[in-house]
């Protein structure tokens, strides 16, 4: 079970909280309650384990290690990512602003690395959100930057899941985020941003390892024609060409026309009698796979593959639906 830091970080780190949890991920517990037992006879929810001692001395540890040289940390010193009951995670920036992180189990610092060039990745333009590191800690630790904006909430699926405000770098224009998973988790998670006053969304993609992931499990659909007039309904209108003799359920191929341009897709919908959450899931990882490399969008019990990549956001915000990059770059 997770470790969660809660009093002892403070300020440190801002708690993005929803309130369930993640296919592969987890998140604050509820307290049950006992309906008509009195308040005596109702036992204590246990309370988070104190990692303030944790924190002291792999703190120490780490700035014993990294704490002279050029690798030591800039002003604002040790950002902590992640604690739990045998150790912690920290990231910080350089006085010459490269991005550093290292866990610290025990008295043993590990996973300690460097960025080799100043403000790398690049901080984005008008703004941004990007992979940083990854990180093992009591679990699976995926570090993000939001740049000239902030993270007010991700899901997993439909699920909403923790994302934790780690700090500021790069003169305050990127801001640092962690999301916690008990082992490996693929798909993608879907990010609500806030910057100038105005909000939007984004994905931000976990990767491809681990046998959890984060796809919607709905909406669902009976038919392929039924995809295809939701993409109607969602501002996408896409035309019939040819329909798909298939066992597995339904399919087809239709013709959208997306900012003047001609996007043909491919619409799958499996059976969910027959097949399960995973077996769709198996079956999307083998569209994406070379040799094929497609780009899909999906959802509940169906995918799409959008042949035309640069289109994907658009048919995946008309079927609310997960955007899910080739495995090989460069390919659609």
């Amino acid at each position: 079970m997770r470790h969660g830091l809660r009093a002892a970080m403070g300020a440190a780190a801002l708690l993005l909280t929803v309130s369930t949890g993640c296919s592969g991920g987890e998140a604050s517990p509820e307290v049950p309650t006992a309906s008509g037992a009195s308040a005596s006879n109702v036992a204590p929810s246990p309370s988070p384990p104190d990692l303030t001692e944790v924190i002291d001395r792999t703190r120490t540890e780490l700035i014993a290690a990294v704490g002279t040289g050029a690798d030591a940390p800039g002003r604002q010193g040790l950002m902590l990512v992640e604690a739990w009951p045998d150790g912690a995670a920290y990231a910080w920036e350089t006085r010459d602003q490269r991005l550093c992180s290292a866990t610290v189990a025990a008295t043993t610092v590990r996973e300690r690395g460097c960025a080799h060039n100043p403000l790398d990745p690049p901080v984005r333009s008008p703004r941004g959100v990007q992979a940083v590191y990854t990180l093992f800690t009591d679990g699976w630790v995926r570090l993000f930057a939001a740049d000239h904006q902030e993270v007010t909430s991700a899901t997993c699926g439909d699920t909403p899941v923790e994302v934790r405000r780690v700090g500021t770098v790069a003169s305050g224009a990127r801001t640092l985020y962690a999301v916690w998973f008990p082992d490996y988790t693929k798909g993608s998670l879907a990010l609500s941003l806030s910057h100038d006053g105005a909000t939007s969304g984004t994905l931000f993609d976990l990767g491809e390892a681990g046998d959890h992931a984060c796809v919607p499990t709905g909406p669902e659909y009976a038919t392929a024609d039924a995809v295809m007039k939701a993409m109607g309904a969602g501002g996408v209108e896409c035309r019939l060409l040819r329909r798909a003799q298939a066992n597995f359920g339904s399919g087809l191929d239709c013709l959208a026309e997306v900012d003047g341009a001609e996007v043909e897709n491919e619409i799958h919908v499996l059976d969910p009698a027959r097949f399960t959450h995973d077996d769709i899931g198996d079956s999307i990882a083998g569209r994406r796979q070379p040799p094929y490399s497609h780009t899909i969008v999906a959802a509940g019990n169906w995918y799409v593959w959008v042949r035309n990549p640069d289109y994907a956001p658009q048919v995946a915000k008309a079927l609310q639906g997960v955007l899910l990059k080739p495995l090989e770059e460069g390919k659609g």
